[in-house]
């Protein structure tokens, strides 16, 4: 009975071994850092992250009341290690399509919730729903997601509702990514 007991440990022990390391090869790598900001006041912000053979950076750029706008770029590892920037579309499969519909379904959604918001709907007068394709996403990974960031080209007046994101977690994401 003592030997069935310590084999059955042994052998959780190694399946949650197992599954963690798959769970940690599916991250992504994320460092943060602040610039000083030759305009002065709040510093730029730049996230860059690595998953497998792509690398996104995220540059945050304040505003005079600390209100920050983001500049997204996305790159692919070459055989020499080096990184080349790329358009959005070329991380995505044979399926980037579907992957795309559902974006945009996420995304009007979020838009008709702020439109039709009586607290908001006016940020939106005179301006109807057009769905996004790849290279109007910004992309950018986070530790165990990617996210598509987008923007509606509102007023400053409503840049608390001028845009949304959209995220899967990386596990999510697999059959729509370029191996």
């Amino acid at each position: 009975m003592k030997i069935k007991s310590i084999l059955l440990t042994a052998i959780a022990t190694f399946g949650l071994t197992a599954v963690t390391m798959a769970q940690v090869a599916n991250k992504a790598t994320c460092t943060e850092k602040e610039s000083k900001n030759e305009d002065g006041g709040d510093p730029i912000l730049t996230k860059t992250c690595l998953y497998k053979k792509y690398k996104t950076i995220s540059k945050g750029y304040p505003d005079n009341r600390g209100r920050y706008s983001y500049e997204y770029s996305v790159f692919k590892k070459q055989e020499n290690g080096s990184y080349v920037q790329i358009k959005n579309a070329t991380v995505f499969n044979e399926n980037r399509n579907t992957l795309l519909s559902i974006i945009n379904s996420k995304i009007e959604k979020e838009y008709r919730s702020y439109s039709n918001d009586p607290e908001t709907k006016d940020c939106f007068e005179g301006a109807s729903f057009i769905p996004f394709n790849f290279d109007q996403l910004a992309i950018d990974f986070d530790v165990n997601k990617i996210n598509f960031n987008v923007t509606f080209g509102l007023s400053g007046a409503c840049m608390s509702v001028d845009g949304t994101v959209v995220s899967f977690n990386l596990d999510e994401i697999q059959k729509y990514l370029n191996k």
